[in-house]
């Protein structure tokens, strides 16, 4: 039985493990798809992370990071696809290697859901994004949207409103169910005209987008808002399907695990946003990588007993 731990994800879940796990004196080996952070260095600022009165997303990302690189934790870029078990030992194919180890730990985040609504495929990237601290600069100046009334989509509204006069928030609940700061904040913001029980029809335009047409839920009202850019932040789901065994997963597709991250799989733990859980914020992401190292190390030694 080896001392490695494979940790799929490098995100706070992701990096919190790998720290605790090397500091127990194992060998981590974090796989991580994208960029190590995870969505961390997208997020414009953040208010409620003990420690910070606000920082930049960015900023906390690099310090998480700086912390691997402290404990000499290498993050191999690959794609894992799929995970299978072979006695004691978990195969985990990925699009470059093949990986192996006697514990693993899921910390692959969650994925931005989509509107699937017409001309959201065709302008992705044309002015249909999922990063306002990624994108919105390239629309400055010019009227944008965004779709959702949840604490994301608040935040986001809110630093888009500081790069131009009109932002849209195109909210289908009745009313704005983000933090109840965030909400008195969009409220106060001129710039910011919440169109609360609307829903995104149909995104038209050119080479770029041009307008979105909307609709009032209530009285079926149909409007069309000129604008350039169009932000998506409507819910997520987990980055987790390659890890196919039977009944791991809750109804929404996010596995289910102990208090101690301990899936039905002896050896398989899970961590962070993936995880079926009551609130995915960072500070409980970090909580769920320290106890899933904590539980893939207590399960390798009493392998090894």
């Amino acid at each position: 039985m080896n001392k490695d731990i494979i940790i799929i994800g490098c995100g706070p879940s992701g990096i919190t493990a790998a720290i605790y796990a090397k500091r127990a004196g194992y060998n981590p080996i974090i796989i991580e798809k994208y960029m190590p952070g995870g969505k961390l260095p997208l997020a414009h600022k953040i208010d409620n992370y003990p420690g910070y009165t606000s920082i930049k997303g960015s900023d906390l990302a690099t310090s998480f990071i700086d912390s691997l690189n402290e404990n000499h934790i290498a993050i191999e870029f690959d794609e894992i696809i799929e995970i299978s078990k072979e006695k004691d030992t978990f195969i985990l194919k990925g699009r470059y290697k093949t990986y192996s180890s006697n514990a693993v730990i899921v910390a692959s985040g969650t994925s931005d859901k989509k509107l699937n609504i017409e001309g959201e495929k065709q302008f992705f990237g044309k002015g249909v994004s999922t990063c306002a601290v990624c994108d919105g600069q390239f629309f400055k100046g010019k009227p944008m949207a965004v779709i959702g009334g949840n604490s994301k989509a608040l935040e986001e509204a809110i630093y888009l409103s500081s790069l131009t006069d009109t932002v849209y928030v195109i909210n289908k609940l009745s009313s704005l169910d983000g933090d109840e700061i965030l909400v008195d904040k969009i409220l106060s913001i001129p710039q910011i005209k919440v169109l609360n029980g609307t829903i995104p029809l149909k995104i038209e335009g050119e080479r770029t987008v041009t307008s979105l047409e909307i609709e009032n839920i209530d009285t079926h009202e149909k409007s069309t808002l000129s604008l350039n850019a169009i932000f998506v932040y409507v819910g997520s789901s987990s980055n987790s399907s390659f890890a196919s065994f039977k009944d791991i997963f809750d109804e929404k597709g996010y596995i289910i695990t102990n208090e101690k991250m301990e899936t039905t799989v002896d050896g398989l733990f899970a961590a962070g946003d993936c995880r079926s859980k009551y609130l995915r914020q960072i500070v409980t992401a970090t909580s769920d990588g320290a106890i899933a190292a904590l539980s893939a190390i207590n399960y390798l030694k009493k392998s090894v007993e």
